[in-house]
């Protein structure tokens, strides 16, 4: 251990250095979705991905429902948490 790492141990300050990042710095974890996302791309999401629609509403998906009807295909992204539902019409 070096002495500065020493003397911030002793101080009860963290060694860690601060990132500088927002908490939103993140947001490249999440894959965004719209209506412009391609079907084979909507069709791989499954439980437990994170997602982002374009109108800022993000989480984690907990389930997920497709409909079909005639030439319109809905998906439906219950997100975690109480988050809300992401709809995306294709």
């Amino acid at each position: 251990m070096d002495q500065d790492a020493y003397h911030l141990k002793q101080s009860g300050e963290s060694s860690r250095k601060k990132s500088g990042r927002s908490p939103h710095a993140d947001a490249s974890k999440y894959l965004e979705i719209s209506s412009r996302s391609d079907e084979s791309v909507l069709e791989g999401i499954r439980i437990g991905a994170r997602i982002r629609s374009v109108d800022g509403k993000q989480g984690v998906v907990a389930d997920v429902e497709v409909l079909r009807r005639y030439a319109e295909v809905q998906y439906y992204f219950r997100l975690e948490r109480r988050a809300g539902t992401i709809l995306v019409i294709k």
